[in-house]
């Protein structure tokens, strides 16, 4: 069932790729193989990775003419050192997937000062590891030299709406090079929109400098890839909407030509009689309706719904905090922004409100960044939770079910025949 579920659930996810720094391969019938090049080390990397968020990239389309939702530009920069007296050949593998329809472009790749060729291949394998794309480049690295290889790029996700976003480094490649340290920087650069939004972060060990920037100083490469997963909340109205009847649905459903749809809203929320998730939804509503152009209008409504779902809606919380702040009410909004910095389920949405409360100066000493381990989307698309014991139950009620009905229908065909064979032999 949460197979089911799971693979439902992938069909509306989009994901910024998994791409993964340069390792040295060769060329098999099978596909590529990574190898051990011993010669070569890798010491340094640095990473800059900047994010656009959704907000500022409205109106901005891709090459295939799609409005994009998602977009990051790529700066990586590799230095390796031949310690070897010998000139060493190789080939250079770049790889990364791809989910539903995103695109990479722009990709360049440089030693030193100088752009060098690169061959574009679709459907690869590595290592039995299947990758979408992967950017191959025959290289050589001098004797007793360093040399700097670089890799810029853009990568796109379409206007899908989907409530989930993630994006991935693979840094495992760079340990097929010379056992060494290699010193890992790696500093993200986020639209201000963005940062609320974060619902995992690793490796661990990072700083958040701002509201803009979160870095990674780290001595060598990182047992964890870079995995940033982002939760947006356009699609948050069906944490709602799935809890009510559909008979509910029909009594709030907006009419195409409706102008005055909140007022409609307003009238079945004055029913003495309603049910309490039709309640939150319409509280739910009329916020995301009054939000954008009125929100002094929609803070009641975002009051009764925190009220309600007890703050559990960090988003509702996170846009009642923000139209607090617009409204210069700082007083009120504290007790929001305590709330929203304690809780541990969204890094995102806590060091936000951190970051707001020493803003103003309400909080001192260092962030909170100890955040419970959370399972990657990825990891949990190809290895799904255990199920509980609710789930373990329905499914087998509706095993037995399935099996008492398989036996009645048995039971009926054996009866049917029989009563033929008896007057089958009576006849005769």
């Amino acid at each position: 069932m949460k197979s089911f579920v799971l693979s439902l659930l992938f069909c509306f996810c989009i994901t910024v790729s998994a791409r993964a720094n340069d390792g040295p391969v060769f060329i098999t019938p099978e596909g590529l193989k990574m190898i051990s090049e011993d010669r070569v080390k890798l010491t340094k990397e640095k990473i800059v990775i900047r994010l656009y968020s959704y907000k500022s990239l409205k109106g901005l389309r891709s090459k295939g003419g799609y409005k994009l939702r998602f977009k990051a530009d790529f700066d990586c920069r590799l230095d390796f050192e031949n310690v070897s007296d010998k000139t060493v050949r190789t080939k250079l593998a770049f790889p990364f997937n791809e989910y539903l329809v995103q695109n990479i472009f722009d990709y360049h790749i440089f030693a030193g000062p100088c752009e060098i060729p690169f061959r574009k291949r679709e459907d690869l394998k590595i290592d039995e590891e299947e990758y979408s794309t992967v950017f191959l480049s025959d290289f050589s690295f001098q004797p007793r030299t360093t040399t700097r290889i670089r890799h810029c790029y853009s990568y796109s996700s379409l206007d899908f709406g989907t409530p989930l976003i993630y994006l991935e480094y693979i840094f495992s490649t760079g340990k097929k090079w010379k056992k060494s340290r290699t010193q890992c920087d790696v500093i993200v650069l986020l639209d201000k929109h963005l940062l609320p939004y974060i619902s995992i972060i690793q490796p661990e060990g990072f700083q958040v400098i701002s509201r803009n920037r979160i870095e990674w100083h780290l001595d060598d490469l990182p047992d964890e890839d870079l995995y940033l997963e982002f939760r947006d909340d356009d699609d948050h109205y069906i944490y709602y909407s799935v809890k009510i009847s559909s008979e509910d649905h029909d009594r709030i459903l907006r009419e195409p030509d409706e102008e005055d749809y909140s007022s409609k809203l307003k009238k079945v929320l004055h029913d003495p009689d309603i049910s309490v998730p039709l309640r939150n939804y319409i509280f739910y509503l009329l916020s995301k309706e009054y939000l954008p152009d009125n929100p002094k209008k929609a803070i009641p409504y975002m009051k009764k719904l925190a009220e309600y779902t007890e703050c559990e809606d960090l988003y509702n919380l996170n846009n009642l905090i923000e139209s607090l702040l617009r409204q210069g009410d700082l007083s009120e909004a504290r007790s929001y922004l305590d709330l929203l910095a304690g809780q541990k389920r969204s890094p995102g949405f806590s060091i936000y409100a951190q970051l707001i409360l020493r803003e103003h100066g309400l909080r001192n000493g260092p962030l909170d960044l100890e955040f419970p381990t959370r399972r990657k989307w990825r990891d949990r698309k190809h290895n799904p939770d255990p199920l509980t014991k609710s789930e373990l139950i329905i499914g087998l009620s509706i095993l037995i079910l399935v099996s008492l009905l398989v036996l009645f229908i048995l039971w009926r065909i054996l009866t049917w025949i029989s009563g033929r064979t008896l007057r089958w032999k009576k006849k005769s």
